[in-house]
């Protein structure tokens, strides 16, 4: 004899799936929901122990579309052996850098400095906490400033999975746009773009990361 569903399991088997669905991580995290603190909190907790990660930093043209303008590049790369830090204004010119290189007998970071022409030990030396605070600072852009920003689906950075957050205002004399795309894995900033006309003049920032690797990640050799 074949055994008869009732509507209510039904119900309660869609419902199952439907909090598995979600449980297994499927759903976005609320991004908009959080504060300053559970944002930078969600970032730490979910970035990987090593990466490295570029960014392209500058302003924007007149029309205020998202296009990049007069930009610099920065290159940030984290290890278990410490931190480096790189920026320039062409991906084939000059730059300057700076490395944090863990001592194991100060149990504090060696400082170094240069360009492209190699890395020069300095004298000071760094605790973590202040590297760590410094490096999370790029890629907390929106702490605290989705605001009235709308979700608008989701996009894809530097070939990760982003959630769009946008606001715009278009008027006769007066026009705005503020847009930040959050990776959904790890919550870190991937876009920024802020910026607006009027009355003839305009101004704004585009920030973008170009690369994210979580594999096979060093630090330069000194």
């Amino acid at each position: 004899m074949k055994k008869k569903f009732g509507l209510a399991a039904v119900l309660a088997t869609v419902l199952a799936a439907t909090l598995l669905f979600v449980s297994c991580g499927i759903a976005d995290p609320k991004f908009e929901d959080m504060s300053s603190a559970e944002s930078e909190k969600f970032i730490k907790e979910n970035m990987p122990a090593e990466y490295s990660i570029t960014y392209t930093y500058g302003g924007y043209t007149s029309d205020g579309k998202e296009t990049a303008s007069g930009q610099y590049i920065h290159k940030y790369i984290r290890t278990a052996e410490g931190y480096y830090s790189q920026w320039q204004e062409t991906a084939d010119g000059p730059f300057y850098a700076a490395m944090y290189k863990k001592n194991a007998a100060t149990g504090k970071y060696d400082w170094y400095s240069g360009d492209q022409n190699g890395l020069v030990k300095q004298p000071n030396d760094f605790s973590e906490d202040n590297l760590d605070d410094d490096y999370m600072a790029d890629f907390g852009h929106w702490y605290g400033n989705i605001g009235s920003l709308k979700k608008k689906g989701s996009q894809k950075i530097a070939g990760r999975t982003c959630i769009r957050f946008e606001e715009s205002v278009n008027l006769i004399i007066i026009k705005y746009k503020n847009t930040v795309l959050i990776d959904k894995e790890t919550g870190i900033c991937m876009k920024y773009f802020i910026g607006g006309s009027g009355l003839g003049s305009s101004v704004g920032i585009n920030f973008e990361c170009t690369d994210f690797t979580t594999k096979n990640v060093a630090l330069p050799a000194v």
